[in-house]
């Protein structure tokens, strides 16, 4: 796709949108293809290990009880530069998964300008929980979970090949 990157937007090429030249680069022509595309590299779509597992549910429980180290220091460095951090690592997180869901798919920043975010970091906290928690244990009760999520975003106009 070639071209200079798109002000404000790191990974979005500055010509997406325009007419192609030639032969498609993308690998398929659906929407799907397309979010492949844009998805960034750590999203994969692998099997998850039982060790990984494991570490993330030990990691999930010290975001959710506020007991992570990484978020400290992130604290204390913001302070130190005059800044004033979130108090609890779970805002801190969704404000994360926001700013980053918003770089890959500008399109969905109309999704979250009228949002409670209090309701929505409970939500969003409450729901990553049950996910983690039943991802290893309970296969089909992991897999119901995130086809009603899917069900859920659909109603507001996501499609569900952007639900990876």
């Amino acid at each position: 796709m070639g071209g200079s990157l798109a002000p404000g937007y790191s990974n979005i090429p500055a010509d997406v949108g325009k007419e192609p030249q030639g032969p498609s680069p993308l690998p398929a022509k659906t929407v799907e293809g397309i979010v492949d595309l844009v998805m960034p590299l750590y999203y994969t779509k692998e099997q998850i290990t039982p060790e990984e597992l494991v570490a993330a549910k030990k990691l999930w429980r010290l975001i959710v009880n506020n007991q992570s180290e990484y978020f400290f220091e992130f604290q204390r460095e913001l302070r130190k530069a005059g800044g004033t951090p979130p108090e609890l690592c779970g805002e801190y997180l969704l404000n994360l998964w926001v700013l980053r869901l918003l770089d890959i798919h500008p399109q969905a920043k109309p999704l979250f300008e009228k949002v409670d975010r209090t309701k929505m970091r409970i939500h969003f906290l409450s729901m990553m929980t049950m996910l983690i928690d039943c991802a290893g244990d309970d296969p089909e009760k992991f897999k119901k979970s995130l086809q009603g999520l899917v069900k859920a975003h659909g109603v507001i106009g996501v499609r569900s090949c952007e639900c990876k």
